[in-house]
C-alpha cells in the first residue's frame, strides 16, 4: 500500500488583519479651525481676568486718569509724560504721550492741547484732543502663553488626547506609533510651536505637504495628529 503524507496547512492570519487598521492624519486646514477655537477660548479668559482687575481710562478736566480699585489716579502717576511745545506765531501746541504699564493693560496716551492767544487783549482759548489705546500688558502676555501651554498640554496627554477645538474637529495628538503622548512631550511639543511659527508660520505650513501631515514642532517632539475614528 502506498502512504500518503499528510500535511498541516497553516492557519489564517484573521487576528493580525483584524488587528490592523488604517490611520488618518489631520490636515492644516482642519488643525487651523481647532487652534482657532481653542485661541478664542484662552483669549476669553484672559479678557475675563483682565476686566475683574477694574481698570478702566477716561478724560477728567484736561488729564488722563485711570479708575483702579475704585480709585480716580492720574496716568502721570505711573509714568512721566513725554512733553513736546511747539509755538507759530498765536498757536501754541503741547503734545503729551505717556505709555504706562498698570496690571495687565499697557496704556498708551497722547493729548493734545492747541493754545490760540490773540493780541489785543482778546481771551486765550485752548482746545484739547486725545487718543488712547490699549492693549495687553507684557505680564499679560506671559499669563497667555502659560495658560494657553498649560491648557493645550494637559488636555493633549490625557485621556482625552486632545484640546476642546481638537474634540471639535475630531482629531487627536498622538507619538508616531499612534499611542498617547505623556505631558513631557506635549509640553515640549507646543513649545516647540515657537519655532513652528518662525518665520511666516513655514512650521504650520509643512503640515499641509509632509507624508504623515506633520508641522514642524510633530516632527521635533516626534507626534502626529491623527483624525478620531474611535
Amino acid at each position: 500500500m502506498t502512504a500518503i503524507a499528510h500535511t498541516d496547512m497553516p492557519a489564517p492570519l484573521f487576528g493580525a488583519a483584524a488587528s490592523t487598521r488604517r490611520t488618518f492624519y489631520a490636515g492644516f486646514w482642519r488643525r487651523l479651525m481647532a487652534a482657532a477655537i481653542d485661541g478664542a477660548l484662552i483669549l476669553a479668559l484672559v479678557v475675563s481676568i483682565s476686566v475683574a482687575a477694574g481698570v478702566s481710562v477716561g478724560l477728567v478736566n484736561d488729564n488722563v486718569v485711570v479708575n483702579k480699585d475704585g480709585r480716580t489716579i492720574l496716568l502721570s502717576e505711573f509714568a512721566k509724560p513725554h512733553v513736546v511745545v511747539t509755538r507759530d506765531g498765536p498757536l501754541t501746541t503741547t503734545v503729551e504721550t505717556t505709555t504706562a504699564t498698570v496690571g495687565l493693560q499697557t496704556i498708551h496716551s497722547v493729548v493734545t492741547r492747541t493754545t490760540v492767544e490773540p493780541n489785543g487783549g482778546a481771551r486765550r482759548r485752548t482746545s484739547t484732543g486725545a487718543n488712547l489705546s490699549m492693549v495687553p500688558s507684557p505680564l499679560a502676555l506671559v499669563i497667555l502663553f502659560v495658560l494657553w501651554l498649560l491648557y493645550t498640554s494637559v488636555l493633549e496627554s490625557s485621556r482625552l488626547r486632545a484640546t476642546l477645538g481638537k474634540l471639535a474637529m475630531f482629531i487627536r495628538v498622538a507619538d508616531e506609533q499612534g499611542h498617547r503622548v505623556s505631558l513631557p512631550r506635549a509640553l515640549a511639543r507646543n513649545s516647540l510651536k515657537l519655532l513652528s511659527a518662525i518665520p511666516l508660520c513655514i512650521g504650520y505650513l509643512m503640515a499641509g505637504w509632509t507624508a504623515k501631515k506633520q508641522a514642524l514642532h510633530d516632527i521635533l517632539a516626534k507626534s502626529t495628529v491623527e483624525v478620531a475614528v474611535g
